[in-house]
């Protein structure tokens, strides 16, 4: 064999052995274009899990018949049917604030990002890590543990005012249940009083009753008005009703009006359901009966003939014999509770024949005497 002869041959075999091996790596994984190649005149019947590297351009693949194509260095993706798979975890931070001071609870949630074959999958945010409790009080206060970092659950509790037993009131907000739904002061809740008008009611079921009584200078206003005089006769100690006789020129018209202090009676609720009121007056000079209504407009002690209040509607009739003497006025003093008509207007007695009454004033020597005005009511 001559020189050239042998510089041929080696050619031709170092030729051959490149072809092979770019050929055998495009039949294993079937990626043969990472290498630059657009196919393989090759075959390979390697077994799974064979694995063939090849380099060229100074980049470097690795192949496996059983079908997962990781790239090593450089190049870009290759065609083949091997599976991706990347996971990313974060971490998110909510705050919420409970009660007045303003307390932080602090949970933190993980999530996951997977791609598979290509494909991107976002998996939600997962329960709360750790065990997270919360508790607040009536004055907001709060409290917040975290456990070990595990997949658990979140409890939140807030507590106002104690819950007390039936028939017990917490009305001074120190946390105990001190006060008795049936106290006068706190009638089946916080500051309900059946203390009205000087007069201490009934408690009972969270409803407020009995009977408040006006009677006395200090808590009945009352005086009469003489026909044709103009000067005042608030303080006398007689009320007088009488009708003008013609026999008698010198005897006038007397009429008299009476009504509750307003102040005190202004301490009744508006709400309060009046079941029964009356005025009482003790006649001392008996005579005909008498008639008495509402009156409509405002008036004191001083008044006059000209200036007395008018009379509204008529309540009934009363008898002017001798002694204590009652009538009905429930459906007034409700208006007067009410407000539709102000008890500053009262009731005013007209006379009813020629013989006329005389009855005890409010400034009577003996006050127990003067008229009485009693309202039973209930709120």
């Amino acid at each position: 064999m001559g020189p050239m002869d042998y510089v041929r041959r080696r050619v031709s075999i170092v030729s051959l052995a490149l072809l092979t091996a770019g050929g055998a790596a495009a039949c294993a994984g079937g990626d043969a274009d990472d290498l630059g190649f657009t196919s393989s005149p090759f075959s390979s019947s390697g077994a799974p899990g064979t694995t063939t590297t090849a380099t060229t351009g100074g980049l470097t693949d690795t192949d496996s018949t059983a079908g997962t194509d990781t790239e090593l260095s450089g190049g870009s993706a290759g065609s083949g049917s091997g599976t991706s798979t990347a996971t990313t975890t974060s971490a998110s931070t909510s705050t919420t604030t409970v009660g007045s001071t303003g307390d932080d609870i602090t949970t933190t949630a993980t999530g996951s990002t997977s791609s598979t074959g290509g494909s991107s999958t976002t998996a939600p945010a997962s329960t709360s890590t750790g065990t997270t409790t919360t508790s607040s009080s009536g004055t907001g206060t709060s409290t917040s543990t975290t456990g070990t970092p595990t997949t658990g659950s979140s409890t939140s509790s807030t507590t106002g005012a104690p819950s007390c037993p039936t028939g017990q009131l917490d009305c001074d907000s120190d946390g105990t249940c001190e006060t008795s739904v049936t106290d006068v002061n706190n009638c089946g809740e916080c500051g309900k009083s059946c203390v009205v008008a000087g007069t201490t009611l009934n408690c009972s079921a969270g409803t407020c009753s009995g009977t408040i009584t006006f009677q006395g200078p200090s808590e009945i206003v009352d005086t009469y008005a003489e026909e044709d005089r103009n000067s005042s006769l608030g303080g006398a100690a007689e009320l007088l009703v009488d009708e003008f006789n013609f026999l008698q020129p010198s005897d006038p018209r007397y009429e008299t009006y009476i009504r509750p202090e307003p102040t005190l009676f202004d301490e009744i609720p508006l709400n309060a359901s009046v079941a029964n009121a009356t005025l009482t007056v003790s006649i001392d000079d008996a005579g005909d009966n008498m008639t008495y209504a509402e009156i409509v407009s405002g008036w004191d002690e001083s008044i006059g003939w000209s200036s007395r209040p008018a009379q509204g509607t008529s309540l009934g009739t009363v008898s002017g014999s001798q002694g204590q003497r009652q009538m009905n006025i429930t459906g007034t003093a409700q208006k007067w509770v009410n407000g539709t008509l102000p008890e500053a207007f009262g009731i005013t007695l007209q006379p009813g024949g020629g013989n006329g009454v005389d009855m005890r004033s409010s400034e009577y020597a003996n006050p127990v005497e003067g008229p009485r005005i009693d309202i039973q009511l209930s709120y």
